[in-house]
């Protein structure tokens, strides 16, 4: 519905627009399992890379492997701990995928790097690549990417001192039998990820769109019972459901609650003397104008024909005038190509009252439109 929101004591449903309450396809959170297995495996990680005999000792290369791999178990461990908050902390983990697995990727990379310098096998790497598998297995292209970067490193680490002797001076399993079961298991890590991937894709992937396609068919469903079809606003239906529910919010919280109805002035005339398509149009046009008008948190609906509806939870009396004198004015300025004559809009305000019910808010909100329509029309009419 654009900007006008769903009310925020009821489940938000789905919208379209800039203020849409659906959920981003793309939203992403680590799930408990996938941040509990990235802590283990950060874990292990750090276990094959720690410096021998000791950290003081240590060469930049097994530092770097080690800092990566507690990293690795870091993220996940903060990633499970805050797996049911909205901290803004959270974001990384909910926004940053791709960089997740860049950060496992190279903490792999690093870790079977230095494994490979001190002369053991490149088992950091087997399960980076299975974890890799795991999680990209939907993103095959990235997959692959990650894969063969992790690969490249490993291969440096196992190449860079046979082809250069004189750099391995002091180095551990820099023989060619040692290289060779190395690049073999360099080569089998990266095989075994894209295996994992398949296979998960394979029995995943049918699943995941057959549910994609029920979510389709739900937001298509929600959308027909809900949302009037010619303006995309919400239709009477859903108004009375969220009035009740912001209504019942603000009694419990002692907040303040208006409600607006707006009819637009002479709409009859648009239809009888110009057609009934340029007043679908003004009907569209003008929606436009409410959503941008309302503010994210409001409820904004087409009441009928030319009425339409708008609730203000904890709106203090002088944002709903001015919010009400908004819409008037952006109606009045705005040019509709098909009409030759200035569009208005009649408003009527009317504030919550104790002791009343949402219907009688909404009566009086009417009787205020109706007093605006007298006036002259073009009016806010309530205060």
């Amino acid at each position: 519905m654009g900007r006008s929101g769903g009310p925020r004591a009821a489940k938000r449903k789905p919208r379209r627009g800039a203020a849409a309450a659906e959920p981003a396809a793309g939203a992403w959170r680590v799930a408990p399992s996938v941040s509990a297995t990235a802590c283990l495996l950060g874990a292990f990680l750090a276990w094959r890379s720690y410096p021998e005999p000791s950290l003081a000792e240590a060469g930049p290369l097994a530092l770097a492997g080690f800092a990566a791999a507690l990293a690795i178990a870091a993220g996940g461990l903060v990633a499970f701990a805050l797996r049911r908050s909205d901290a803004a902390a959270l974001s990384f983990f909910s926004r940053s995928k791709p960089a997740l697995g860049a950060i496992i990727a190279a903490a792999a990379a690093i870790s079977s790097a230095a494994d490979l310098v001190a002369g053991r096998s490149a088992l950091a790497l087997l399960c980076g690549s299975v974890f890799l598998g795991l999680l990209y297995w939907d993103r095959p292209m990235y997959l692959f990417s990650l894969l063969g970067a992790a690969d490249l490193v490993a291969a440096a680490a196992i190449l860079v001192p046979l082809l250069w002797p004189s750099l391995a001076a002091g180095q551990r399993g820099a023989g060619g039998s040692f290289a060779r079961e190395a690049l073999a298991l360099a080569a089998a890590s990266a095989g075994l990820g894209v295996a994992v991937a398949l296979n998960l894709r394979r029995v995943v992937a049918p699943g995941v769109e057959k549910l994609r396609s029920l979510e389709r068919e739900n937001r298509e469903l929600w959308d027909l019972s809900f949302r009037d079809g010619l303006t995309g606003l919400y239709n009477r239906r859903f108004a009375q459901e969220a009035g009740e529910n912001l209504f019942a919010r603000a009694l419990r919280y002692d907040e303040s609650f208006h409600a607006l109805m707006l009819d637009i002035d002479h709409f009859k005339r648009v239809n009888d003397r110009l057609s009934h398509a340029v007043g679908d149009g003004v009907l569209r046009e003008i929606s436009l104008i409410l959503q941008s008008c309302v503010r994210a948190s409001d409820v904004a609906a087409r009441y009928g024909g030319e009425e339409f509806v708008v609730f203000l939870l904890g709106a203090s009396p002088e944002t709903a005038q001015f919010i009400a004198t908004r819409i008037r004015d952006d109606v009045g300025k705005h040019r509709f190509d098909a009409v030759p004559w200035q569009v208005t809009i009649s408003i009527g305000i009317a504030s919550m009252r104790e002791g009343e019910t949402l219907t009688e808010l909404v009566d009086r909100a009417d009787k205020s439109l109706y007093a605006a329509k007298r006036s002259g029309r073009n009016r806010v009419s309530g205060f």
